[in-house]
């Protein structure tokens, strides 16, 4: 599976592409956040949407799966085959993320407007790692 962690900015904009390159069957989204007025000018939702789940609304339009909740770490069942592509602009969320895939050896993809710029590491004939450095402004 591929589960979307993160309706908003960055989430509302990738979903459409992404639902066609995927079935909609192979897609999740995640988010527990609900459209406000504030969200119209930079995210892909209208007035009417106002109020509604984000992760709701987007699988509505596209026909994929959602869950209308916050990501956290040990929330959710998730296998080595899935994909956690995280597109939120809080901390804790991404490195519950990379403790998922940590955990379970699943693959993620981190996208979001932050000032922040991650760190990845790697040896020859490994994996590449995203090293923790976050900071705790959030």
């Amino acid at each position: 599976m591929n589960y979307i962690i993160g309706c908003g900015g960055v989430g509302s904009a990738i979903v459409p592409s992404f639902c066609l390159l995927r079935t909609p069957d192979e897609v999740t989204l995640i988010d527990g956040d609900t459209i406000e007025r504030k969200n119209l000018n930079r995210q892909m939702f209208d007035a009417s949407q106002i109020g509604l789940n984000k992760a709701r609304a987007l699988a509505g339009k596209y026909g994929c799966h959602f869950i209308p909740e916050w990501f956290s770490r040990g929330k959710f069942r998730h296998y080595r085959t899935d994909w956690l592509i995280c597109l939120v602009d809080n901390h804790r969320t991404r490195l519950e993320t990379l403790e998922v895939c940590d955990d379970i050896g699943c693959q993620a993809i981190f996208a979001a407007n932050e000032m922040q710029r991650p760190i990845i590491t790697g040896e020859p004939g490994r994996t590449p790692r995203v090293t923790r450095a976050f900071t705790t402004r959030n």
